[in-house]
């Protein structure tokens, strides 16, 4: 079992370990996650954009499932490894959400923070469905491939969101001279 950060954990050695690691830290970013994806539709005051979030709480949650049956398959019992950096990138949007007083323009910038955290997880989920062929898991590589095909549909539904709002505000913007 690996161990912590910051010279607590033991060394990987063997891509084995590594994709172990990989598993553990993506489960522990779907746990920030829900945490901040709860927070997150509560702040939206447009409800296509609290909508977007609800429903991607409710896949990220069977996001971590998979990740769980993962973890079973390699004959581990699911457990995480802190990911600081997904804890980064929702810090930063927890800061923006408590700086921008006006609705619409924080429900743009939880947009953006929104597709920096999809972006962060598809280049995870990707490498790690790129240890789990090289080690021949293509069961695993299933269950990795359906939440990296969530993860990018996701960033999908949240740039046409926020090209949305860009229009509206572009359109109100120009009416208002």
């Amino acid at each position: 079992m690996l161990g912590n950060l910051m010279g607590m954990m033991k060394d990987i050695e063997t891509p084995s370990e590594l994709f172990r690691f990989q598993l553990m830290t993506l489960r522990d970013t779907e746990d920030q996650l829900l945490t901040a994806l709860t927070h997150m539709s509560r702040m939206a005051t447009s409800p296509e954009i609290a909508l977007a979030f609800r429903e991607h709480l409710q896949q990220t949650e069977m996001q971590k499932q998979r990740l769980d049956q993962a973890l079973r398959l390699l004959g581990e019992e699911p457990a995480s490894e802190k990911c600081m950096g997904i804890g980064g990138i929702i810090s930063e949007g927890e800061m923006m959400m408590k700086a921008i007083k006006n609705d619409m323009l924080r429900d743009k910038a939880m947009l953006a923070a929104g597709r920096k955290t999809e972006h962060y997880e598809m280049v995870a989920y990707n490498e790690a469905r790129m240890s789990a062929l090289e080690l021949g898991r293509t069961d695993i590589v299933q269950l990795l491939e359906t939440t990296l095909e969530e993860e990018e549909m996701t960033d999908h539904r949240l740039a046409m969101l926020a090209q949305s709002m860009t229009s509206s505000q572009s359109l109100a913007a120009f009416a208002s001279r």
